[in-house]
């Protein structure tokens, strides 16, 4: 965080961040009053960012059928839930496992009303029991999920939860019972690129074959990685959407090739064009 605010402070940070603490870091937050939003448009803190659970490839994932580990107990998870609410921060819980996610949830479920900009969310819910899928929007618990991992662990999710592949990486079960879905990346474990996340929410599984009833439609997909990944953080307001009046961050798209970003309205990245691509001076000038 020290570097980020040197870089923003220098007038050199190139994209908005909104950071999220560690759960070492609460006890710090609670003293100095930290509060979701503080920060400005370029640099925020959001929330507390806990790990319920392993992942999929180290077979520490959670599981309801005991496989996994859990990495926070039951009565922790409460309590750091109980002191976010009292601080007003908002809540990012890592869990993979149905397990995971069903802990979560059922520790989430008394504080749905914490407060106006309360937006608790479970980041990456990779494997999610069909009986729980409902309680994401009852509870109002936004699916932080990054679809590309679909793509990614697909042999490993058949291997080791062969039962469950049909409820697992279940972006269009979860979006048909109302929850809100926000996408990412996962980079650096995964690739940042979001028109490789958008093919594999939308179009993958599809040609893969792998439960294509779990897709969700391209515009869908995009929603969830702009809008919904606004409302994610609180900037609803602010970003996610091109309307007049927010914030002008958009990517500048060519087909399923992207041509150039724009940050609070300044190119901040260009694709070079080879000679052969290059347009003339007269149709440069056109698009300008």
């Amino acid at each position: 965080m020290g570097a980020l605010q040197r870089l923003h402070s220098r007038g050199r940070l190139p994209l908005r961040i909104t950071y999220n603490l560690p759960l070492a870091d609460l006890q710090h937050a609670e003293r100095m009053g930290v509060r979701s939003g503080w920060g400005d448009e370029w640099l925020r803190i959001w929330g507390v960012k806990a790990f319920l659970d392993g992942s999929l490839g180290s077979r520490t994932a959670e599981m309801l059928d005991g496989s996994g580990t859990a990495r926070l107990s039951q009565d922790d998870l409460q309590d750091m839930i109980e002191r976010c609410v009292r601080a007003q921060l908002n809540v990012c819980l890592h869990a993979i496992g149905d397990g995971a996610v069903r802990r979560a949830l059922d520790a989430l479920q008394p504080h749905r009303s914490a407060w106006k900009r309360w937006r608790p969310r479970i980041e990456h819910a990779q494997c999610v029991d069909p009986h729980d899928m409902k309680r994401f929007a009852r509870i109002g618990v936004i699916a932080s999920m990054q679809p590309i991992h679909a793509v990614a662990d697909r042999e490993l999710a058949d291997q080791y939860w062969p039962k469950a592949t049909g409820h697992a990486y279940a972006w269009g079960a979860l979006e048909r019972t109302g929850a809100l879905l926000a996408f990412g990346s996962d980079a650096p474990v995964e690739t940042a690129d979001p028109m490789l996340g958008i093919d594999a929410a939308s179009a993958w599984r599809r040609r893969a074959k792998w439960h294509p009833e779990l897709s969700v439609s391209r515009a869908a997909a995009v929603r969830a990685y702009t809008s919904g990944a606004a409302f994610a953080v609180g900037m609803e307001a602010d970003a996610g959407a091109l309307s007049k009046g927010m914030l002008c961050d958009m990517t500048v798209v060519d087909g399923d090739s992207v041509v150039a970003t724009i940050v609070g309205g300044r190119v901040s990245w260009r694709r070079k064009l080879s000679a052969v691509s290059r347009p003339s001076a007269a149709g440069a000038r056109s698009r300008s």
